[in-house]
């Protein structure tokens, strides 16, 4: 089972911890928040980043990185959207 809902570029992802999983992405990527408080971008030997609404973030490919959140909230999920940068379609 994965760890998101995506649809068209949108992704959702739960706030559950079991979800924020260490994780690298074949391509480089530009991530921006639509919703969800209290998320955070953490690369691998990094201190993590808190995720603003309409913020972008860069993701380099083959980078180790989570996402998670420090809100109990079970209903705040992450919604963002995703732009693969050098795929090949």
């Amino acid at each position: 089972m994965e760890h998101y809902e995506e649809l068209d570029g949108v992704r959702i992802i739960r706030n559950d911890i079991s979800h924020f999983v260490w994780h690298r992405d074949k391509y480089d990527r530009v991530i921006r928040v639509i919703s969800g408080v209290d998320w955070f971008l953490q690369m691998e030997h990094e201190v993590p980043r808190k995720m603003n609404k309409s913020q972008n973030m860069f993701i380099k490919k083959e980078i180790w990185h989570r996402i998670f959140c420090t809100s109990e909230d079970v209903d705040n999920d992450l919604v963002i959207s995703i732009l693969d940068l050098n795929k090949k379609e």
